[in-house]
């Protein structure tokens, strides 16, 4: 499977680096929890105080910040951003509105482009974004489309047919908890053939071949999350 590598240097300060994942099944079986971490704020702007920490603290060279989407969801007012780095690869960010101020979320959906492997590389294409009210909040969800390529044949034709195509997918969940702080889930990926996000049905989700996303130093790492049917925890 793919692993993530892209810097996000802000993890790097962050005191709630990445979302608690247990799965602690009790003796009837309950189903395991998926926490939340918080979301960084509250800030006075949905984003552009969380820019210029991003910015500040950049391993990767120039970061720039550009809202992709607003909307309502429900009473709750949302934004997605984008900070978008020099290899074409993005982080999509969620900023949500409470009479507190802005947050966001703190580990953000890694999307890239391009990714090479034995002789080949992959080219991806963002299909859609979507945004969803939930019970427990707002889900959001990023679909990639990959096309394969054979950078090692010998023939310019051949190097440039498609070989074979796969899909990615890449979701979170955001919501104000019963404390009443914003919080998300984990980053949640899958890759493959015929990929699709997890199922989110009330206060649980539903994962089959989902990994996680886990920030690390150099941005982030995949490991799989067990297929189960999780209780959502904001």
């Amino acid at each position: 499977m793919k692993r993530m590598f892209m810097a996000a240097a802000i993890l790097l300060t962050s005191v709630t680096a990445h979302a608690e994942i247990t799965a602690r099944a009790s003796a009837s079986h309950d189903a395991p929890t998926l926490h939340g971490a918080p979301m960084n704020g509250p800030y006075t702007t949905a984003f552009d105080e969380k820019c210029a920490d991003v910015r500040d603290l950049a391993i990767r060279g120039e970061a720039t910040c550009k809202r992709v989407r607003s909307m309502k969801v429900g009473a709750m007012r949302a934004e997605i951003h984008r900070v978008g780095w020099a290899d074409g690869s993005g982080d999509y960010y969620l900023s949500i509105k409470t009479a507190q101020g802005w947050f966001v979320s703190d580990v953000p959906l890694q999307i890239e482009t391009e990714d090479g492997h034995a002789g080949h590389y992959d080219v991806g294409t963002i299909d859609s974004i979507s945004v969803a009210k939930e019970k427990v909040g707002v889900s959001v969800s990023i679909r990639e489309t990959w096309t394969t390529y054979c950078n090692a044949c010998e023939e310019p034709r051949d190097r440039s047919r498609p070989e074979r195509a796969f899909k990615s997918t890449a979701t979170f969940v955001c919501g104000v908890g019963t404390n009443g702080t914003p919080s998300c889930t984990s980053p949640l990926y899958t890759i493959g053939d015929d990929a699709k996000p997890p199922r989110i049905v009330g206060t649980r989700i539903v994962a089959r071949g989902v990994m996680t996303g886990e920030p690390t130093e150099y941005g982030q790492e995949w490991h799989d999350l067990a297929d189960d049917t999780y209780t959502i925890a904001l």
